[in-house]
């Protein structure tokens, strides 16, 4: 990628109608399109986190199907991008998650497996380094280190 970030989106939070305060509440945590457009023009890039977070690895090939093509599809739109990257949701994804990502033309998949990304894990089964809050500097260098 030629950006220096990227955020993985759920482009179906922000569409969602609900009346419980709970998820009230999470909308009001949720990016605008606007606001993720924004931020795309200073450098960050968004990929796909499906469009309502199921477990991929029990869902359904439909499911799965529907969930990445979806996803893609309403980010391209929107962003008007080429999305290539699918960040599994709770790092959940099986073999079948793999074959459907390839099919939706996905490029990549990001796991939740920590560690340094490298092709011999396979593109679809990518690892990271999970960057928190209080992670500071030093604290990068050590896990990238390893």
């Amino acid at each position: 990628m030629s950006r220096d970030r990227a955020i993985a989106l759920q482009p179906g939070q922000q569409e969602r109608n609900s009346i419980s305060k709970k998820k009230q509440k999470e909308k009001e945590n949720v990016l605008t399109f606007d606001q993720i457009k924004e931020m795309k023009k200073s450098g960050l890039t968004f990929e796909s986190h499906t469009v309502n977070h199921p477990d991929l690895a029990n869902s359904s090939l439909e499911t799965q199907k529907n969930e990445l093509v979806a996803s893609k599809r309403l980010l391209d739109k929107v962003l008007d991008q080429n999305t290539s990257v699918i960040v599994y949701p709770s790092g959940r994804y099986s073999q079948v998650t793999i074959d459907q990502a390839k099919k939706a033309d996905y490029k990549l998949g990001l796991t939740t497996k920590n560690g340094l990304a490298s092709s011999a894990d396979g593109l679809y089964a990518l690892k990271r380094v999970r960057i928190l809050p209080t992670t500071t500097g030093e604290d990068l260098l050590a896990m990238i280190q390893e």
